[in-house]
């Protein structure tokens, strides 16, 4: 089902840019609490790109899988095909840790709000939790029976919520690494889970079509969001936690009114499907990567289109935007990663491999 999105496309209020660099598929998008800078170099040398008014980083060919950042904008943890995790400090690039343990691909990364912890979850069937200071293993968090697809902190810090193949969703008390909860009602993968921004609830996207809403100190479902006809990729909150955005594979992007249960609008127009969705940090702004159309940011209160980027050679699989909203950073399977000035829609730093254009 993997569609190669060819452009990314932001569009901020009254500008229209595009941003050219990236040259392949969107895979997913994010906005993240911490300052742009990424990810997929390891013995990097800086040297300039020819047109960019940034920084080039030659590097092994480590495609990133999964991209995270500190709340406190300092750090990037980035998952690697090599089974391996990358911290790097944001403002210069430098590594600063590597985390190896997982005997198989890594497809989430998250950090707990105070960013002294860092989970990830994994093809080998477990989630494990890392101290940052000094990259050892803390905890093994054992149970899922197949792939563990997605990782996230409650906004306290205190639970940590998975979900994977194994069709469940599973609650863990992060201090003792005990489970609370699993949660199996969902038919297919259970490929994504999100906390809402008050940490009471959470909510879940699988292979059913169904996005479900669930208590999350009781496990009760307290509801269900229905009408996506086919595979939904990605989910969002708003940050007062009014609205929930979804991305599928329909081609569509759906806004629900959690109040009601309802669908507030639905936008399309996209070629292709829409494989990842994130709202910027202060609800302004949605951004949504689909097919071969460029990464479109649009803002979330009429849907409107503001400006787009564009540029990898390979399908993107991260976006972010820093805190500020004025820095986008990008990362691809072509092994290489962008950061942009959004302000500018100038190229800050970027990342190409050995060979690479």
């Amino acid at each position: 089902m993997r569609a190669l999105l060819k452009n990314m496309h932001v569009f901020v209020r009254s500008n229209f840019r595009t941003m050219a660099g990236h040259c392949g598929g969107v895979l997913s998008v994010g906005f993240a609490l911490g300052v742009c800078l990424a990810a997929a170099f390891s013995t990097a040398q800086n040297t300039p790109r020819p047109g960019s008014q940034g920084v080039t980083l030659i590097e092994n060919p480590n495609t990133v899988r999964a991209a995270a950042f500190s709340a406190d904008r300092h750090m990037l943890a980035c998952a690697t095909y090599d089974m391996k995790i990358k911290l790097r400090d944001v403002s210069t690039g430098r590594l600063l840790q590597t985390l190896a343990g997982h005997n198989d691909h890594i497809g989430t990364v998250a950090f707990n709000p105070n960013g002294l912890l860092l989970a990830s979850g994994s093809e080998d069937h477990t989630i494990r939790l890392w101290r940052v200071s000094d990259g050892r293993t803390i905890r093994t968090l054992s149970g899922h029976t197949n792939y563990v697809d997605s990782v996230a902190f409650s906004p306290d810090g205190r639970w940590l919520a998975s979900a994977g193949a194994d069709k469940t969703i599973r609650l863990w008390e992060v201090e003792t690494g005990r489970q609370i909860l699993s949660l199996t009602s969902q038919e297919g993968w259970v490929h994504g889970v999100i906390f809402a921004p008050d940490g009471r609830s959470f909510a879940s996207l699988a292979a059913d079509q169904t996005i479900r809403l669930w208590d999350a100190f009781t496990g009760k479902e307290l509801g269900r969001l229905a009408g996506h006809p086919r595979y939904i990729f990605a989910l969002a909150f708003t940050p007062d936690g009014r609205l929930l955005v979804s991305a599928s594979l329909d081609k569509t992007v759906k806004l629900w009114d959690l109040s009601t249960g309802k669908e507030v609008r639905m936008v399309n127009g996209y070629s292709d499907a829409v494989r990842a969705i994130a709202i910027s940090p202060d609800g302004r702004w949605v951004a949504s990567a689909s097919g071969d159309d460029p990464i479109r940011i649009s803002e979330v209160a009429s849907s409107r289109e503001l400006y787009t980027l564009k540029g990898h050679t390979g399908t993107v699989l991260t976006v972010a935007f820093s805190a500020d909203g004025h820095r986008l950073f990008s990362a691809s399977d072509d092994n290489s990663f962008n950061v942009w000035d959004v302000t500018t829609g100038k190229e800050i730093y970027s990342s190409r491999p050995e060979g690479g254009r």
